[in-house]
């Protein structure tokens, strides 16, 4: 995901050495753009309904689990047979909780990388042509990793996260 960057900043760097001025090193935060555009905002959203949607379809299994555990409290009036049959309940209710939890894992995680995926796809172009129309010749991630320092006017976070919502509306 943030290393399509690397692609846009190899793809960059040619033009900064072919000009004779000093080239415009500007940064953006990634992170920063997909949670506060749009299509981040519409992302975010999807993966909270999702969520709850979850816990909305989980909840009969926690609730007999709650049930046999309510039922364990009164281990001491049941036979031997009957705790044995009570405890094998409880581990298969827990086992189909734990499989249940870890679809739903694996299901958000691969709704967030194809949600990243695709706010990808619309950021490229975008990126692409900002950097043309502002002279822009690198473009780094604002991380401190890669980052050591930036001042204001080099951050170009909230121009593209503007550009982005405009090309993105009603799509």
């Amino acid at each position: 995901m943030k290393y399509v960057f690397f692609g846009l900043l190899m793809a960059l760097v040619p033009s900064a050495f072919a000009q004779d001025s000093k080239p415009m090193v500007v940064v953006i935060n990634i992170d920063q753009v997909y949670v506060a555009s749009d299509v981040g905002q519409n992302l975010g959203k999807k993966m909270q309904e999702f969520t709850k949607a979850a816990q909305e379809e989980g909840k009969p299994l926690a609730a007999k689990q709650q049930a046999l555990r309510e039922k364990a409290k009164t281990a001491e009036t049941l036979s031997p047979e009957a705790i044995a049959q009570l405890q094998r309940g409880l581990k298969d209710v827990g086992i189909e909780i734990d499989r249940f939890n870890e679809d739903k894992k694996r299901q958000a995680q691969v709704m967030q990388d194809e949600g990243l995926e695709s706010i990808e796809v619309k950021l490229k172009p975008v990126l692409e042509i900002l950097a043309q129309e502002n002279g822009w010749d690198v473009l780094l991630n604002k991380v401190p990793s890669v980052v050591i320092m930036a001042g204001p006017a080099a951050d170009v976070t909230q121009k593209v996260i503007e550009r982005l919502n405009k090309e993105t509306a009603g799509k």
